[in-house]
Parts: structure tokens; sequence; C-alpha cells
């Protein structure tokens, strides 16, 4: 059953409305709107598999929160910016969560500074991620940030995909970012990083049905 929430603030009234099927729903796209704290926990998706958040703003009780949605193997997120620690509360509540697609705008990103923060949570934070695609990708430090904790935590990485604007001096670019990535730290000895190139300028992500959560990339342009 296709569902998309409709904009605004996700009150527990409003969920409660929106979301009285959820119980079986199998793909769900959430869009524009921000849950709240005390809505949360009304969340229950036991079907989930595939999930899509477009500007979606979530609360930190995330972290302590499983939405019974511990089946979802394909997680494609758009927001403005990327944010580490949204995704971090995302991984904790998807426990089986294997792809992860993010898009972000071209607007300038948080820090995403992790080695302090979440030193403790490492230990035993368990990711099971085996593909991570980012889209929009200019190799800015929080964006390396981000890329740099997974790929020096997540021991099941089997493919993480970089997309972003050519270059003038491609090797360049390439070679500082091989550095600033601690590409040779990797958790997982056998992952494999591309980075790729695409004329795309358009900025909304073309996941126009859930169903799009099943293609190889959610967000590949179709113009």
């Amino acid at each position: 059953m296709p569902l998309q929430q409709a904009p605004g603030i996700a009150t527990k009234n409003s969920i409660a409305s929106t979301f009285r099927f959820s119980s079986t729903l199998i793909v769900a796209t959430i869009s524009s709107c921000q849950i709240l704290d005390g809505t949360v926990e009304t969340l229950q998706f036991p079907q989930l598999k595939q999930l899509g958040l477009h500007h979606v703003q979530i609360s930190e009780q995330m972290q302590a929160f499983t939405m019974v949605a511990g089946n979802v193997k394909i997680l494609a997120i758009h927001n403005f910016r990327l944010s580490l620690d949204m995704v971090i509360c995302l991984i904790q509540s998807f426990a089986c969560l294997e792809k992860l697609y993010i898009q972000t705008s071209n607007v300038p990103d948080g820090k995403n500074l992790w080695r302090h923060k979440h030193r403790d949570l490492i230990k035993h934070l368990n990711i099971r991620l085996k593909t991570i695609v980012l889209k929009k990708y200019r190799g800015v430090k929080s964006q390396a940030s981000f890329a740099t904790f997974f790929i020096l935590n997540a021991k099941m990485l089997e493919f993480m995909v970089f997309e972003g604007r050519p270059y003038d001096d491609m090797r360049k670019f390439l070679a500082e970012q091989k550095k600033l990535l601690q590409l040779e730290k990797r958790a997982s000895r056998g992952a494999q990083f591309h980075y790729t190139t695409t004329g795309c300028e358009h900025y909304f992500p073309h996941i126009k049905h859930v169903r799009d959560l099943s293609r190889a990339d959610p967000f590949q342009c179709t113009c």
C-alpha cells in the first residue's frame, strides 16, 4: 500500500489518522513533516521493508525507539543537510538495514564530528550496511567526516558510491579524497569505493512513487 505523509507537523492525532493502516505497510515514503517528541511511539510498521524520508525532522527519541520496523533493509533519505546524528538514530532503529541512499542539497552542511561525541556508541553499534550511496558529494569536510564514520566502522560494507560533479583535475581531487576519507583504514577490507560524476543539476529527488525504492538507485535521474 503506497503512502505519503502530508506536509506539516506530525502530531499524535495526525499520525493516528495518517498511519491507521501502518501495520500492513511494506513500502512507504514520509515527506515534509516534523515528528515531535511524544508522537514517535505511536508509529508501528511491523511489515515495513523499504522506507523513503524526504525533508523529515526526527526527534532524538528515535535513538531509543525501534518503530517495530526492524525489517527495513532499504532506506532513502533526502534532506537539506547531511546529518550524521540523524542517520545514526535511524541505524539504531533499523537493525536489518543493508542499503542506504542519501541525497542532500547544495547548502552548507554541519560539521558531522563524531570521534569524541560517539566514541562510546561505536563500541557496541552494529552497522549491518552493505551499500551506501552519497549523492551531491562535493568532498567538503562535513561530507567526508560523515563518510569516514562508515568507512572506519561499518565492518560489513561492500560498496560505497560517491556521486558528484566532474572536476578539472580529477586525479588530484581523488587523491585528496582518498587521504581525507582514510580508505586504507577501512573496517571492511573487501569494501569497494567508487566516485561517479553526473551532469544532472536537478535539486529535487526523482522518487515519484514508493515503488522507485526498489530500483538499484532510487535517486537516479531519469530525465
